[in-house]
């Protein structure tokens, strides 16, 4: 995707100009580092548009249209997006945030005609480092606790009989690299519900803000669908991404 620096640049200046009463052609100069003819170009456009106003005996510029910060509309839009999700994969989708002791459920939603038996509900939390399930691992390979695992953890996940298997230091390292390749992850047994998840990390400034996930129940043809899940998946975490 090409970048367009002059919408870029403008579109500071006037967040710029939101947070202060009126700023001079100096003073945004001095703020952005950009050439003074370069702002004042934009400047001249935006006022055509009445985005701002040239104060002329005063020599400054003041704001006419408020930037909104995108945090104010993220819940509606996040509310929006995993119900979506539900619908287009007929599965319970769950909402995820960090918090010291692992990932929160602070939000799910069903479609309307999911039997998915989900028993984890809103505020149950998955620890850092316990069952190295599709949510887990997504939290470990895209956030900051890979490096803090400790070194006599009780790693495991469920293997192809429904028990639980240990994993190993160096099998989490494998999986995490393959987690960050894919850009997501997904349980390869089912839990001892009959459920199996597929995750993906949602970041803010670069950093892992929120999990997205899909828990599916046992179905003889869920396997052929995966692929479609995912990439309705991967829609809605570029849709949220901040």
């Amino acid at each position: 995707m090409t970048a367009v620096p002059a919408l870029k640049r403008g579109l500071e200046i006037l967040e710029l100009l939101n947070r202060h009463e009126s700023l001079s052609l100096e003073q945004i100069a001095g703020e952005t580092k950009y050439p003074k003819a370069s702002i004042l170009r934009m400047l001249e456009t935006m006022g055509e548009m009445c985005l701002i106003l040239r104060q002329r005996e005063a020599k400054t510029y003041r704001a006419l249209s408020l930037i909104m910060p995108r945090e104010n509309n993220f819940k509606q839009r996040l509310r929006d997006e995993l119900h979506a999700l539900a619908e287009k994969c007929d599965a319970c989708v769950e909402w995820y945030e960090p918090e010291k002791h692992g990932m929160r459920i602070m939000q799910r939603y069903s479609a309307p005609e999911n039997e998915v038996q989900v028993h984890a509900r809103v505020g149950f939390i998955r620890p850092w480092f316990k069952e190295v399930e599709a949510v887990a691992l997504c939290a470990l390979a895209f956030g900051e606790k890979q490096g803090q695992v400790p070194a006599n953890a009780d790693l495991w996940s469920y293997d192809a009989e429904g028990e639980h298997g240990p994993i190993s230091l160096k099998d989490l390292s494998s999986l995490t690299d393959q987690a960050v390749s894919d850009r997501i992850t997904c349980d390869k047994y089912y839990n001892d519900n009959g459920v199996k998840r597929m995750a993906a990390p949602i970041f803010q400034d670069d950093q892992l803000f929120g999990i997205v996930a899909l828990a599916m129940s046992f179905r003889p043809q869920l396997e052929k669908h995966l692929p479609e899940k995912q990439k309705h998946l991967l829609y809605t975490q570029c849709q949220l991404h901040r």
